[in-house]
Order: structure tokens, then sequence, then C-alpha cells
């Protein structure tokens, strides 16, 4: 792997602007461009392309229509490796009606790292390691979740499972939900239960991946497999571009 071979201190040359490695660990290495940090963004924006899951790059280029198919309508802050695909679904439409039916909806910033798109790679579940990804959930924002959690007439429903995992991180059940700024590794599996939330809009998952053991945490495994089955029997899309589906939090207390 090239960035075994890279160690703190080494220096990268990007157009012009060099970047320093600070530090390093199993999953991520972090280069810091000092007083170009603006610079080197403003290269990204002109050089980059958008990141595809494997399963979509492996089979086709990357095409002009990607730049804004592959991007919620609510983005706002530069950081996630990728889309958080549940969002993908929603336009400006779903949301004006939503709020019409005085449906409120909370922003927070999710940097959804690579790893969401690996595979579980031991057959013990719980000796799998999340990549950790960074989270910023406010003061204002936690206030407003902690209000319609303790509201018996009102629901919280995540979009993505990546939200859910960002919710699950900031809450207790002692103190609810609590302002977070920091990365998580959260992991959720069968046997851990979720509090956080009432329901989850999502994509469907790969078959091996631990997006699909949390939707088999939220739901059951055999429901989950159930559901996938019908899923697979009547043609629906999976992944990214694929279709969703809404389910309800069966081990909520």
């Amino acid at each position: 792997m090239p960035g075994k071979k890279v160690k703190v201190g080494d220096i990268f040359n990007f157009n012009g602007v060099e970047g320093t490695i600070i530090k390093k660990d199993s999953e991520t290495i972090y280069i810091d461009f000092k007083v170009y940090n603006s610079k080197f963004i403003k290269i990204l924006n002109e050089n980059g392309k958008i990141s595809l899951p494997p399963y979509i790059s492996k089979v086709r280029e990357l095409n002009e229509d990607d730049n804004t198919s592959y991007q919620t309508i609510y983005s706002e802050v530069n950081g996630s490796i990728a889309a958080p695909t549940a969002g993908l679904h929603f336009t400006n439409k779903i949301f004006e009606d939503l709020k019409r039916m005085n449906i409120g909806i909370e922003k927070i910033t999710l940097n959804i790292g690579p790893g969401t798109f690996l595979p579980l790679r031991k057959n013990n579940i719980t000796d799998n390691k999340l990549h950790s990804e960074k989270i910023l959930i406010s003061d204002d924002i936690a206030k407003r979740l902690n209000d319609a959690y303790l509201d018996k007439n009102r629901r919280i429903i995540s979009i993505g499972t990546t939200t859910l995992r960002a919710l699950e991180s900031s809450f207790d059940k002692k103190n609810l939900f609590k302002p977070y700024d920091d990365y998580t590794d959260i992991f959720i599996y069968p046997g851990k239960r979720i509090h956080s939330i009432d329901g989850l809009v999502t994509n469907f998952h790969l078959p091996e991946s631990s997006l699909f053991i949390l939707i088999c945490s939220l739901i059951g495994t055999k429901t989950a497999l159930e559901m996938y089955k019908y899923a697979i029997k009547k043609q629906f899309r999976f992944y990214s571009y694929g279709d969703a589906c809404f389910l309800l939090n069966q081990n909520y207390d």
C-alpha cells in the first residue's frame, strides 16, 4: 500500500503547494498545508474528481451528471469522501412539503470516510473495527433534538445510516443528545440497542457491509434478510443510486 511508505515529516508538493505529514495512523494520513490550506482546497476543486463508490467506478467512468446527482441538495461543508446517499432522494419540493406538514428538519455535519465502502473482513462481527468519521452536532441542534425526543407526539427519523451513527454517538440515556464535535468509530450490530431514533430512511446496502449489519440491529436480522430477499425478487435498485426504504426502530425503548 502506498500509504505505508510515507512517514511523519515527509513533504508533498501539489501544484506548487507544499504539505507536511504531521500524523499518521492505520486509517488516515494528516497533512498540514499551514497558510496554504485555502489554496490547496482551490487546487482540489479545480483538479479533483468525485470519488464514486467502487461498485460504480469499476464498471464506468465518472460522467458530468455525477457532479450534481451524487450530491445532496443540502450539502454545505467540504470534508466527506462520499455522499450520504439516503439524502439523494430529497428534493427542494419534498423539503417544502415536509415543512408545510410541520415536520422539522435539522442538519448536522458528517465527514463520511472511505470506510463506508469497505466490507467486514472478519467472520466474528465483534472482531471488526470501523473507520472513524468526523461529526459536528451544534448546541442548538442538540437542544432541538432533545425537545423532539422528550415529546411523546413527535418522532426522530434519521436520513441515512451515517446520520444514525452520528446521532447514536451523541446520545446517552442519562443526558440525551449532547453537542458533538469529534470522531466516532461506533459499530452498531445485533445485540446493541439503538436509542436515539424512531425510524430510518436508507438505501439498500452491500450484504457484507457494516451498514447492512446496522439494519439488522434496527429491525432484526430475520426481518432484514426477508426484506432484502423481497427487494431482490422485485428487482429493487441497490446501493448509492438505488431505491430507499423506511424502517421503524424495532428495539427502541
